[in-house]
């Protein structure tokens, strides 16, 4: 039970400050509630294909690649790939 709890501290204590939340501004009960449905089929729509994405890519491309271009004896390059990818990403700031 013990490693249970401290597995899930983290939730645990979120659930706790919900409940209190919910609890102290019953006017915010359903906004917050459905802000938490939106982000879980946010979450769940958009983790799946990037695990799969991630699965073809360690499938398709050979480790020693990866190594050649990201690793930590790629240099100047290796970080220029890194930005690149990071960078084709979209940003979510602002928002």
């Amino acid at each position: 039970m013990k490693a249970f709890i401290k597995r899930y501290s983290g939730f645990i204590v979120a659930a706790i400050i919900l409940a209190a939340f919910i609890l102290i501004l019953p006017g915010y009960r359903e906004k917050s509630l459905l802000l938490i449905i939106f982000q879980t089929k946010t979450m769940l729509l958009v983790i799946p294909p990037i695990f799969i994405l991630l699965g073809l890519f360690d499938v398709w491309v050979p480790r020693e690649k990866m190594m050649r271009f990201m690793g930590p004896s790629s240099g100047v390059s290796g970080n220029h790939h890194h930005n690149k990818c990071n960078n084709a990403l979209p940003s979510t700031e602002g928002d």
